[in-house]
Order: structure tokens, then C-alpha cells, then sequence
């Protein structure tokens, strides 16, 4: 499965991959809907995009943030890569718990570059 394939199927409309070592970051689909003052404002800049993934280290993975119906869960399918996937959702933090541990296994079968 692709990564564009995982967006379709859990109805994701933007994510980025980022691979720490080599410094590339992917933007796959669409963030145009997303508020412009919101969670995308984490990722927005290298230097915030940096300090988040620096945030991360040591805690349980992955991880989501909330702000009305947008979502941000970022996952770290292999060693020096992050998976941030942004979506829209009333659900509950155990249904958003489990997607994430669903896609982060989908996300570790993937070759990145």
C-alpha cells in the first residue's frame, strides 16, 4: 500500500513526510482547507516543523493534536522518519488511538526516500 493509498482509504487529505536525515520533506494532497491559523501553523516553517519533531523524542508514538474538527497525528513508522497526517473528525480519542496505531503499521511496510 502507498501512502496516497492509506489517505484515500482513512480519508486523509494532506500529509508530510519527513526524513530527519536527509533533511526532505513530502507534502502529499491538500491543505487548503484547513484553518490558516491552526495546527498546520506546527509545520509550517522548518524551524517549528524541527522543534515539533525534537518534542517528540522519547514520547509514545504516535501522537495526535485536536482543534475542533482538524486533526494532527503524526506517526514514526522507521527510524528517522515521520509520518504527519492532518484530517477532519468527531471522533473519540480511543477511535483516533486506534487509527493511529492501525496507519502507523501500514506506514512501516512503506520504502522511504
Amino acid at each position: 500500500m502507498t501512502i496516497e493509498e492509506i489517505m484515500n482509504k482513512e480519508n486523509i487529505p494532506f500529509c508530510m513526510v519527513v526524513n530527519t536525515i536527509t533533511k526532505r520533506e513530502d507534502c502529499i494532497g491538500d491543505k487548503k482547507n484547513f484553518a490558516t491559523n491552526g495546527l498546520l501553523d506546527m509545520i509550517n516553517t522548518n524551524n517549528r516543523l524541527e522543534d515539533l519533531i525534537r518534542s517528540l523524542d522519547g514520547q509514545i508514538l504516535p501522537t495526535h493534536w485536536t482543534q475542533g474538527e482538524e486533526k494532527m497525528m503524526i506517526c514514526n513508522p522507521k527510524k528517522n522518519i515521520f509520518v504527519i497526517l492532518c484530517y477532519f473528525s468527531n471522533d473519540s480519542i480511543l477511535d483516533r488511538y486506534d487509527m493511529g496505531v492501525r496507519i502507523n503499521d501500514e506506514l512501516g511496510k512503506i520504502e522511504y526516500k
